[in-house]
């Protein structure tokens, strides 16, 4: 063989390995140049995936306990600190310990809290300045094929704390993993990958080759006994870690949802309810038995397999979405909110025998000590916050993204005029002139609403930290103070104060309607959210549903805002859409006044002029 032809030969091998177009084979001379080009593509190729690494390999984790002993794995997600593992390394190195990184130092970390059902843990690294972290990619897109990297610690061979790479492709996607009982450790709608992944590689990441997290690496298929890596590994998917990092962020013990429901294939008849709790939000909501399931929050499902999968990746109190086929051959929509599966309580620690008369053992000490803290962890009641100053931690995390600390601050006043729609109209896109709502907005903090949806005009003031309302001005009337309670059931008023909480730095969040918290993880406007719960001086909730903002390239945003957690008060909830700069002021192109969990259309408002200039 000649040495163009070995040339060209290899050239086409490096072709097929990187997945690179395939070569046409022409002359001798064409065919060198050809071979030259691939060449060229293969080494831009690997210089490419040598910058990725090098651009995330700062963001992971060398997990240790206390006594910086055992080894597992993680990957920070902001630059505050937060990172993602899994539950089992925790569950094995405490509620705290030391966690190294690629600049080979130790830093403190401690529990924010747990996912034993899911296998994830949400951790806090400290240090004064910033830390590296890396972006969660849109799991839903990846296809078997997709070149994937592992990143990690196995068997603790990074002893200076530069993790282990790995490269392979996804090998499937959508897989089912049983747990190991009591609910827990069940890995749904999970990504497998033959990048090898070892004791030790737990709770890291799972790379695509733009420097995003596909997944968090958690299990693999071993020899026996051996431990030795076999090619099987899986990865929790980011979209489950999304769905879940409200219910972290809140420091709750999560647990996952159940419809109190099971499903079964029948050949001729699809996949039918087979059983149902007859007491259960379910049932109540309108699921019967022998109801065909068509849809599960918007996903074509074709066996009760991957409706179990699917079910695994969503969190207790999840707003959840199924298309039924009645047996009459109706179709039906059923929204309802899912029940908590619970664990089985953990046993006591055993405790540490003292003898006054033998030393100290620190070491079964320290390991007593953690048992307890754990078990105190994992005997958390449901929606209990373990750690409200860790919530708020979070939460300022979570509102520093929404606010844009390095935007644009607002210049002076702001005048908007919304054109508003009912829901019987909203198809003809015909925007009534005689149903406007006009809001005023001054940077000091104060606002005006003129709504003129109804047969009188209404005017709202915020001014002193106290609402008021006067029903047709241009009469006369005078000014009424209007309670906290009273103000947030008015959609106006909640959309003047979420565009003055989006529009201000820091994390003062609807600052008229109390200090917020981290409430839990939910759906808004049809994606996953974080759910924020604000307590007012009169003792009155108020919800809002923020973005989480941890894929790349994203800030958080407010997605909805209600005086009720289901909007389904008389008022119903605000959902906002297309938010937009304006001298400074952040402001929603549209607006969408829904009732209920199924956030079903009553009114559409419109942007149509900001400081009188049209749009």
């Amino acid at each position: 063989m000649t040495w163009t032809a070995c040339l060209l030969l290899n050239a086409i091998e490096w072709t097929i390995a990187t997945g690179l177009a395939s070569l046409v084979l022409l002359s001798p001379a064409h065919a060198v140049c050809q071979a030259n080009d691939a060449m060229d593509l293969v080494r831009n190729q690997e210089r490419k995936r040598a910058e990725v690494i090098q651009s995330v390999i700062g963001s992971v984790v060398a997990i240790y306990d206390e006594a910086r002993e055992g080894g597992g794995s993680g990957v920070i997600i902001d630059r505050s600190g937060l990172a993602l593992t899994n539950h089992h390394v925790i569950m094995g190195a405490g509620v705290s310990g030391m966690a190294g990184l690629a600049d080979g130092k130790l830093y403190k970390w401690e529990l924010v809290a747990t996912d034993p059902g899911g296998d994830l843990a949400l951790i806090r690294l400290y240090r004064e300045d910033d830390f590296p972290f890396a972006p969660l990619a849109d799991s839903d897109r990846i296809r078997a094929g997709d070149w994937a990297m592992a990143m990690g610690n196995p068997f603790v061979l990074a002893d200076d704390h530069v993790p282990t790479v790995t490269l392979g492709i996804v090998s499937g996607v959508k897989r089912y993993q049983a747990g190991s009982g009591n609910n827990q450790l069940v890995y749904g709608n999970c990504i497998q990958s033959d990048s090898s992944i070892n004791p030790g590689n737990s709770g890291g990441p799972l790379f695509d080759m733009s420097g995003s997290i596909m997944g968090i690496n958690g299990r693999a298929s071993f020899l026996e006994r051996g431990r030795v890596n076999v090619g099987l590994g899986y990865a929790i998917s980011s979209n489950q870690a999304k769905n879940f990092l409200g219910e972290l962020m809140a420091t709750y013990l999560v647990q996952h949802g159940t419809l109190d429901a099971s499903f079964s294939d029948y050949t001729d008849k699809g996949i039918l309810c087979s059983t149902i709790n007859e007491f259960s939000d379910a049932a109540r909501a309108g699921l019967e038995l022998a109801d065909r399931l068509i849809e599960l929050e918007g996903v074509a499902v074709e066996s009760s397999n991957q409706v179990a999968s699917l079910l695994c990746t969503l969190p207790r109190g999840w707003p959840t979405t199924l298309r039924v086929r009645k047996p009459d051959g109706t179709d039906r929509s059923i929204t309802v909110r899912m029940t908590g599966l619970p664990y089985q309580q953990a046993p006591e620690p055993p405790q540490v025998p003292s003898d006054p008369d033998q030393p100290k053992d620190e070491e079964q000490q320290r390991q007593a000590d953690n048992q307890q803290k754990m078990q105190r962890l994992l005997s958390a009641g449901p929606s209990t916050v373990r750690d409200e100053a860790m919530n708020h931690f979070c939460r300022d995390v979570l509102l520093v993204r929404t606010t844009r600390e390095s935007g644009e601050l607002p210049e002076g006043d702001l005048k908007l005029h919304y054109g508003v729609e009912s829901n019987n109209v909203v198809e003809s896109n015909n925007i009534s002139d005689t149903k406007t709502i006009e809001i005023s907005l001054k940077a000091d903090g104060t606002f005006t609403v003129i709504d003129h949806r109804g047969d009188a005009e209404r005017q709202f003031k915020f001014h002193s930290g106290q609402f008021a309302v006067s029903i047709d001005p241009a009469r006369g009337n005078r000014d009424e103070d209007l309670s906290m309670t009273q103000a947030k059931t008015e959609p106006a008023i909640v959309v003047a104060t979420a565009i003055d909480a989006m529009s201000r730095p820091g994390t003062d969040w609807f600052r008229m309607f109390g200090s917020a918290s981290i409430d839990g993880s939910d759906k808004a406007n049809g994606s996953p959210s974080i759910r924020l719960k604000s307590l007012d001086a009169e003792k009155d909730w108020f919800y809002s549903w923020v973005s989480s903002g941890f894929a790349g390239g994203e800030d958080s945003v407010l997605v909805k805002a209600a005086a009720d957690m289901d909007c389904d008060g008389k008022s119903g909830g605000v959902v906002f859409r297309e938010w937009k700069t304006k001298s400074g002021w952040r402001v929603p192109a549209e607006i969408r006044i829904v009732k209920n969990l199924d956030e079903k259309l009553v009114e559409t408002w419109r942007l149509k002029s900001a400081n009188g200039e049209g749009q």
